[in-house]
């Protein structure tokens, strides 16, 4: 139950995290992902 409670505060803090990252920081990440994503499938 306790290791719960710890993975529970580790996911909330990544959430923190991840949200306090600036919006267009997490659109160009987004942007790159997808440009990956389409080279790999004209492979």
């Amino acid at each position: 139950m306790i290791s719960l409670y710890q993975d529970l505060d580790f996911s909330v803090a990544i959430y923190t995290q991840v949200v306090s990252i600036p919006f267009s920081f997490r659109r160009m990440i987004r942007v790159c992902i997808c440009n990956i994503l389409n080279v790999r499938s004209h492979f």
